[in-house]
């Protein structure tokens, strides 16, 4: 358990920026980009990036969609509808589930669940 309590300190620090710097569309941006680049660089994992990476572009790109198609909006969005911290937390809520996933399957491994 540990060995998470540094990224969960990562991801609720995300959420936390999310939540009360929303209105400063350019610092929450900024700084939930460098509270990614700080949990990749301790997971110190190429997939991460990957899955980081991937998960920023599509989810921006489908955010994109919605916003056109009208599905809904967003408050201080900053390209094509979009804020830029939105895929940007998409991308650490891919990285949280990854180590959740993990986090379990080392908890009960070898358990009947």
């Amino acid at each position: 358990m540990r060995k998470y309590l540094p990224l969960l300190g990562l991801i609720t620090l995300n959420l936390l920026v999310v939540a009360f710097l929303w209105e400063h569309s350019i610092l929450s941006t900024l700084l939930v980009l460098f509270i990614g680049i700080a949990a990749l660089l301790y997971t110190k994992k190429e997939t991460d990036v990957i899955l980081y990476v991937l998960m920023v572009v599509v989810s921006f790109i489908f955010e994109a969609l919605f916003v056109h198609l009208g599905t809904w909006t967003h408050n201080n969005a900053d390209l094509l509808g979009v804020p830029l911290r939105l895929p940007l937390s998409w991308g650490m809520l891919a990285i949280a589930m990854k180590y959740l996933s993990v986090f379990l399957d080392e908890k009960f491994e070898g358990s009947n669940i």
